[in-house]
């Protein structure tokens, strides 16, 4: 009680900072010196994704030119991946991605259908305040595991222009009464001061019915897209690399970021805890009153996102 509101507090400063740091990461892994750099051409000259990607029939009521400007090669590709991957599974009830692509590749890498095992450190620190007598702090969070990642339902949409420049991405995970589950151990340690605690924890999160959208502006230029060169079809910093320098306005950025869920429930369980009052706050923490509080955290979290993600972030970046 007498650190839950500066907790509550500190959480979103927390959140966001740790989210910058892990889009910079991410954006990190795309970097490569294969492609071209980026060229700057006359306004006008970019892809309307409604032409690029539905049929000429659908382009045109969309408020696209439907004459198939760029062939149709898009509309092919699309026209696939909407029957054969985010179809209907009539057994599951579930689109057809689970398991077609994602039920095999997590049975290769953990042999559990749709878990997905990270083994070893995910963070780890090691360090001491000898002002206050502590010679060594640990902290480490380790052995991550995710399951039931082969649950995604409908809403499912990928790639979806909602206006020229704009593509719609819409995701459900959780579904078919199969919960999105997260687990991770913890540790926290300290050594010194009169102090000589160890508590090892295991901490999880099912979530039910989690529903993301994320809506996508990106000005790519037709002359880079139509000559593509195949061999790099799957390098992400090749196709970033078809969006030309902004001058004055962005070229890509995000438009609309979504997240909600239906339930959340945390548990946490001491696997070795030798801090006084530490299993009085586990079980306090197993509650239905925290789940419900957390429910409301994350169903909250996507304004923070969207402050922090939407503008020019994304943009500075690529």
């Amino acid at each position: 009680d007498n650190y839950g509101d500066s907790i509550e507090k500190a959480m979103p400063v927390l959140l966001e900072i740790a989210l910058r740091f892990a889009v910079n990461d991410f954006l990190e892994m795309f970097k490569s010196e294969s492609c071209p750099d980026v060229l700057n051409i006359s306004p006008g000259k970019f892809i309307d994704f409604r032409d690029l990607i539905l049929n000429s029939t659908d382009a045109l009521i969309a408020g696209g030119k439907g004459t198939s400007p760029y062939g149709d090669m898009g509309p092919k590709i699309m026209d696939i991946v909407d029957s054969e991957l985010l179809g209907l599974d009539s057994e599951s009830g579930t689109v057809l991605l689970n398991s077609r692509v994602i039920a095999p590749l997590t049975e290769a890498q953990s042999n559990i259908t749709g878990t997905l095992m990270i083994p070893g450190d995910l963070f780890s620190t090691k360090f001491g305040i000898r002002k206050l007598g502590f010679e060594k702090i640990a902290i480490r969070a380790y052995d991550a595991r995710i399951a039931n990642l082969d649950s995604i339902g409908y809403p499912a949409q990928i790639f979806d222009p909602s206006a020229a420049y704009v593509l719609d991405n819409n995701i459900t995970v959780g579904a078919g009464g199969k919960p999105l589950s997260v687990e991770v151990r913890l540790m926290f340690a300290v050594d010194g001061g009169g102090a000589n605690i160890y508590n090892e924890l295991e901490f999880s999160m099912d979530m039910e019915s989690v529903q993301g959208l994320v809506q996508i502006m990106a000005l790519m230029q037709v002359e880079s897209v139509m000559n593509f060169p195949i061999e790099d079809i799957a390098n992400l910093n090749c196709w970033i690399a078809t969006i030309p320098d902004p001058s004055g306005e962005p070229t890509m950025d995000f438009r609309e970021i979504a997240f909600s869920l239906a339930q959340a429930m945390p548990r946490m369980k001491c696997l070795n805890c030798t801090s006084p009052g530490m299993i009085d706050m586990v079980d306090l923490f197993n509650t239905n009153a925290t789940a419900q509080l957390v429910t409301d955290f994350l169903n909250d979290v996507d304004e923070m996102v969207s402050s922090l993600l939407e503008g020019d972030f994304l943009q500075n970046r690529v």
